[in-house]
């Protein structure tokens, strides 16, 4: 309750101002990108059975959706098939998905991707303009609120860390 009092004063003096937000909000836009892809993907955990899906995709390239759904160790996207939806390429952290990501063309499939998880294998569906990002005014409370929340949080730690304990 005393943490909550002090950064409530502390955000009444120092308020989060509408140029930050705006600077969080394009910041967060130019991450998002320009585009989203529709993608599928396959999750498998260990090396036997990602060679075994790569000779199958080798073989038959056109049933990705269908071994999403069988031989995906990822039990979520087994019920969809795979099914990521649209997304932007900012929602994969790792980099070597992301850029495996890019690298695909639509109804195309990718490369196995061997990563700390287990082996991930996409396919591209489609491409389009990115139309999921929110506008600033839908946007603008919650990044508001996100910044004063971080700013408070950082002013906690500087009274902790000046803080002297005897």
């Amino acid at each position: 309750i005393l943490a909550q009092a002090i950064s409530a004063d502390f955000l009444k003096k120092d308020p989060v101002t509408e140029e930050q937000v705006r600077a969080a909000y394009q910041k967060a836009r130019r991450e998002y990108g320009s585009s989203e892809y529709h993608v599928r993907q396959i999750f498998v955990s260990n090396e036997t059975d990602a060679k075994a899906l790569m000779d199958k995709l080798a073989k038959k390239p056109s049933a990705f959706t269908e071994y999403a759904r069988t031989d995906n160790d990822n039990a979520q996207l087994a019920q969809r098939s795979g099914d990521m939806g649209w997304l932007s390429a900012s929602v994969f952290r790792n980099p070597a998905l992301k850029a495996a990501l890019l690298r695909t063309k639509p109804g195309t499939n990718s490369k196995a991707i061997k990563t700390q998880a287990g082996w991930h294998f996409l396919r591209v569906e489609a491409i389009r303009s990115a139309q999921a990002f929110p506008t600033y005014e839908k946007a603008k409370v919650d990044i508001a609120n996100r910044l004063a929340q971080e700013k408070a949080r950082q002013y906690l730690i500087e009274i902790v860390k000046g803080a002297k304990v005897e």
